[in-house]
């Protein structure tokens, strides 16, 4: 038998034990799962900052749109009160604590008689009372309507065209539910 020299066995060892201890310090590998399938991508809108200088019709649109977004999410700064009878209508512009700002009617815009009642009058007086709650600082607004009568419409285009933002419209006329006996309908 060869003799073996002890310097070659111990760097043999020596290199055995160093890979034994590279293979304990790499991770052990991850056993394959299979992957669930991803949620399909959907493309945000730009913001504002990304439309260029020179805007086209539906850029302006675009920003309009999202100007009205971020308005709706600001706090609601009063109310507006319409109520519409059969010969008169009432607007009256309130803080939340019920403080009356603006009270107008349309015998106050300037009409009279039958004129009171027509749709155009309502109109005009939503817009007046809306670019008054404007000048005193309020834009956005929760719009209480009341009263069985086709002005309503009216009354709501007209503080849109007045330059108040709304919020909600909320509609609380109050309907008998079989309560009261009703007044007999007129002879034709």
């Amino acid at each position: 038998m060869k003799k073996i020299n002890k310097n070659i066995i111990s760097t043999v060892r020596r290199k055995r034990f160093r890979k034994n201890l590279q293979d304990l310090k790499k991770k052990p590998p991850i056993p394959f799962i299979k992957k669930k399938r991803p949620i399909p991508f959907i493309k945000k809108k730009r913001p504002i900052s990304f439309i260029k200088k020179k805007r086209s019709r539906a850029a302006v649109i675009r920003r309009k749109n999202t100007i009205s977004r971020h308005l709706s999410l600001r706090r609601v700064s009063a109310l507006v009160h319409i109520k519409c009878t059969s010969n008169n209508t009432l607007v009256c512009v309130k803080k939340h604590h019920g403080n009356p700002i603006i009270s107008l009617s349309s015998g106050m815009v300037g009409y009279k008689g039958s004129a009171k009642s027509t749709a155009y009058a309502t109109k005009q007086l939503c817009i007046i009372s809306s670019r008054r709650a404007y000048a005193k600082g309020i834009r956005i607004v929760e719009v209480i309507t009341s009263g069985i009568h086709y002005r309503k419409r009216n009354a709501i285009k007209g503080i849109k065209i007045g330059g108040l933002h709304i919020y909600s419209i909320v509609d609380t006329t109050s309907l008998a539910h079989n309560g009261c006996k009703r007044k007999k309908t007129k002879r034709k």
